[in-house]
């Protein structure tokens, strides 16, 4: 599989955001097909683990999530600096894919794909994808709103905890893997 899903949750505003989770889980939008996941949380209170900045009002927005969501951002269990977390999604691309091949989704053109690259760049360590291989969720979903008058984004129920990674990340591979059906790229 080339395609890979990102879902980030962090702590501000694209396009620079101290990562809180990193989830992503490779695809097949043609068929639908899941693979191999990923998903790590960023140690992220600490000035030595990550120098991006956050904003009080999205630490605000949190607090105000449901306590499974919020405990994933929050808690300080199970954590990785940064510079471990983003050597393992490395790691996982290159073992799985390969960095020339990987094909990264993001939601949002300026959103996911932006700030990890903008956190892999902050640490001087190459993105382990080709900057012309990023796909944006966002798009296929207005194509198939607009051309189709299908809400692939609501078609496909949500299992998991909302503002989870990797619950994210595989609920976006599977709606756009529906809107790939829907535009008719599916086989």
């Amino acid at each position: 599989m080339q395609h890979l899903m990102l879902d980030l949750e962090f702590l501000g505003k694209p396009p620079l955001a101290r990562l809180c989770t990193i989830g992503a889980v490779f695809f097949d939008p043609k068929t639908g097909a899941l693979g191999a996941q990923f998903y790590v949380r960023v140690k992220w209170a600490e000035e030595t683990d990550q120098s991006l900045p956050f904003e009080a009002s999205t630490v605000a927005w949190w607090m105000t999530q449901p306590d499974a969501a919020a405990f994933e951002i929050l808690t300080n269990e199970d954590r990785y600096p940064l510079f471990q977390a983003l050597n393992g999604l490395s790691q996982y691309i290159e073992q799985h894919c390969g960095v020339k091949d990987v094909q990264v989704w993001g939601n949002g053109s300026d959103c996911d794909c932006v700030i990890l690259g903008g956190a892999y760049k902050s640490l001087f360590l190459p993105a382990p994808w080709e900057f012309w291989n990023t796909r944006d969720v966002r798009t296929i979903v207005q194509l198939a709103r607009d051309l189709r008058g299908v809400d692939i984004k609501r078609a496909i129920p949500f299992n998991g905890t909302k503002h989870h990674g990797l619950h994210d990340a595989i609920h976006q591979a599977q709606y756009v893997s529906h809107g790939f059906h829907v535009l008719g790229g599916a086989s």
